[in-house]
C-alpha cells in the first residue's frame, strides 16, 4: 500500500510520508503494532502519521527495542495530535 514510501538507507528502513492518502489508510486501518521501536525520529514521525491520518484506528501497540526508554517514548507519543484517531487506545510496551 505504501510500499514507495519506504527506502533503505545505509542498512535501515526509512520513510516519507505521502503527499496523498488513497483511503487505504484513512478508512481500513484498525490495528497497527509497530516491533522494535527505538524512538529514532524516522519512526517517531511514521508513527505520528498512522496516529493522525488512521480514522479507523482503534489501538496502536508500540514495542519498545530499550525497556529503559518506554516512558519517555511513551510520554512523546502522547503529544502527538490525535485529531482522526481520539478513541485509540494507544500502548507502549
Amino acid at each position: 500500500m505504501f510500499q514507495q514510501h519506504f527506502h533503505f538507507n545505509e542498512d535501515e528502513l526509512c520513510w516519507t510520508e505521502p503527499s496523498d492518502d488513497p483511503g487505504y489508510l484513512s478508512s481500513r486501518l484498525t490495528t497497527f503494532k509497530f516491533n522494535g521501536f527505538e524512538g529514532l525520529e524516522h519512526e517517531m514521525e511514521f508513527v505520528k502519521y498512522i496516529i493522525n491520518e488512521a480514522r479507523s484506528l482503534k489501538a496502536i501497540t508500540i514495542n519498545v527495542s530499550d525497556k529503559q526508554l518506554k516512558e519517555s517514548i511513551l510520554e512523546e507519543l502522547l503529544m502527538f495530535s490525535r485529531i482522526n484517531s481520539t478513541t485509540c487506545l494507544l500502548t507502549v510496551e
